[in-house]
């Protein structure tokens, strides 16, 4: 056996990619809907290419269009070049002439709004016009080029989280939870044990999950975040890097059902048998990852998770959400597998 091929990772902030993905999630909008609904629109070969996106003040320069949608307010600025562009499109007529360091005119600014509001609704994302930018100190900012016929016009989003037609602030659901702090264990390997197999287990002796096992020798695969005596999981992607990225919610059994014994083999045998034969569930455990609950209220699918752990610590061994044994991943001859280091007298 050999010590599992995992490094250490330097903490990473999870600022940046929580502000960004908790925005995305909730406003549900990716740049290819909207490019096609702008061609569907405007009957055009339509594309957008979002070129960066960043942290920064909401800052937009005049003329930007404000919307509110899903509890996100989005601004939209467009370069006069592409507002005179839409008009003519819209219109059936030439070019206007505009100074690409003037504002908008009212009435370019209007066309602008309108094909933003009505773009978001072919999108799938009903909006409402807002009269300015909402109070907030920290936006995603995205710069992004629209391709029109091949045309490029540059294109400038401001996405601002917590804004509500009622509230004006986060739903009140989740700013109850506050600053709450939630931890789950991230299970990377299930196996079921009788409870004879789980007795005889001794230190520096090795337990091998087989096809239990969600991970491979690389230290990528499949994992779940639940809780020690759950059985509902949010099922997450385990990346070379470290990072999880959420999907679906998932089951994770504690137990696993005893196929009924015949008649004769109840006959013969007592209740120690019984019991010394039925399959528990062992699961190991990569450390765990910890938010606040409001955190935890907002991720969804495709969501990233930053561990800031060194995933070459021990790990755990669970039964039945009560700690058994503590360990090390190693290398068996190709498979995973869990070196011993330590098991806890009267808890198997």
């Amino acid at each position: 056996m050999r010590s599992y091929p995992w490094g250490a990772l330097e903490p990473v902030s999870r600022a940046a990619e929580r502000v960004g993905s908790g925005l995305r999630r909730r406003l549900r909008l990716d740049a290819r809907a909207v490019g096609r609904a702008l061609g569907e629109l405007l009957e055009l070969p339509t594309e957008i290419v979002v070129r960066r996106s960043r942290l920064g003040p909401p800052m937009a320069p005049p003329g930007t269009v404000w919307l509110g949608a899903d509890g996100v307010a989005l601004g939209v600025f467009a370069e006069p070049a592409l507002a005179a562009c839409l008009a003519a499109k819209v219109l059936r007529r030439s070019e206007p002439l505009v100074d690409p360091l003037e504002p908008l005119s009212p009435a370019l600014l209007g066309l602008v709004a309108a094909l933003a509001v009505e773009g978001a609704r072919r999108a799938g994302v009903a909006s409402t016009l807002l009269e300015g930018p909402p109070a907030a100190e920290e936006a995603l900012l995205v710069d992004a080029t629209l391709l029109l016929e091949g045309r490029p016009f540059a294109v400038a989003v401001a996405i601002v989280g917590g804004w509500s037609p009622s509230l004006g602030s986060e739903p009140a659901r989740l700013a109850r939870l506050g600053e709450l702090e939630l931890r789950l264990p991230l299970v990377i390997a299930t196996c079921a044990l009788t409870r004879q197999e789980l007795l005889a287990l001794q230190v520096f002796g090795a337990l091998l999950p087989g096809a239990g096992a969600t991970v491979d020798l690389a230290g990528v695969g499949r994992g779940m975040l639940v809780a020690p005596q759950g059985e509902r999981a949010i099922a997450v992607e385990i990346r070379a890097d470290g990072r999880l990225v959420v999907g679906e919610a998932a089951q994770a059994r504690l137990s696993v059902e005893r196929e009924k014994p015949s008649a004769s083999e109840l006959e013969a045998a007592d209740l120690t048998d019984v019991l010394l034969d039925t399959p528990i569930v062992v699961r190991v455990e990569l450390g765990a990852v910890s938010m606040t609950a409001r955190e935890w209220a907002e991720l969804g699918p495709g969501d990233v998770i930053e561990t800031a752990q060194r995933i070459a610590e021990p790990v755990l061994l669970r039964v039945a959400g009560r700690e058994v044994g503590r360990g090390e991943l190693v290398n068996v001859d190709g498979q995973v597998g869990v070196r011993i280091h330590k098991l806890y007298e009267g808890d198997s």
